[in-house]
């Protein structure tokens, strides 16, 4: 069994409910339907041209029935930042604020983001509204890339810690 199958597995096992935040991109829309397809996760996309189906939730961030308390919860994150109810609006129509905020109420265990968004985007609104873990001080990234013959190659802090220190690494 690969590596791609162990994780599978798990994720079968487990079967989280994942949000997809860039739901009008066709490589997002078929990844979601693959991926609910295949059981790896319960499936929301996030988006206003993406097709219903059976196995995918779509929802579009500016009529769906949780904005109002979205919008809520974010103006009373952000207002030590002088956010204001307008901006707190505007933070909640953009499908990477509605993902990360759907993950930090709960209502999502993951998200996913950066095929249209840049990373740094994605970081910053994860960072603004999910946060950090308790006693987690550094966020860091990797990618997971199979080799011929399956063997995997971790690559750690390529996007987000360009040059981590001796601590940062332990």
């Amino acid at each position: 069994m690969s590596v791609i199958d162990d994780i599978a597995a798990a994720s079968r096992q487990a079967r989280p409910h994942i949000v997809l935040s860039e739901g009008d991109d066709a490589r997002v829309i078929n990844a979601a339907r693959r991926a609910a397809k295949d059981g790896l996760a319960r499936v929301t996309l996030l988006g206003t041209t993406v097709p219903s189906s059976e196995n995918v939730r779509v929802v579009d961030p500016e009529t769906a029935p949780e904005r109002d308390r979205y919008i809520d919860a974010y103006e009373d994150l952000r207002r030590h930042k002088g956010v204001s109810r307008a901006g707190a609006t505007a933070a909640m129509a953009h499908p990477l604020g509605f993902a990360a905020m759907m993950v930090r109420l709960g209502d999502a265990q993951g998200m996913i983001g950066g095929a249209v968004h840049t990373t740094s985007d994605v970081v910053r609104t994860a960072l603004q509204i999910i946060g950090r873990g308790e006693g987690v001080s550094v966020v860091s990234s990797y990618f997971l890339m199979l080799l011929g013959g399956e063997r995997p190659v971790v690559f750690a802090d390529c996007g987000l810690v360009l040059q981590p220190t001796a601590e940062e690494l332990a």
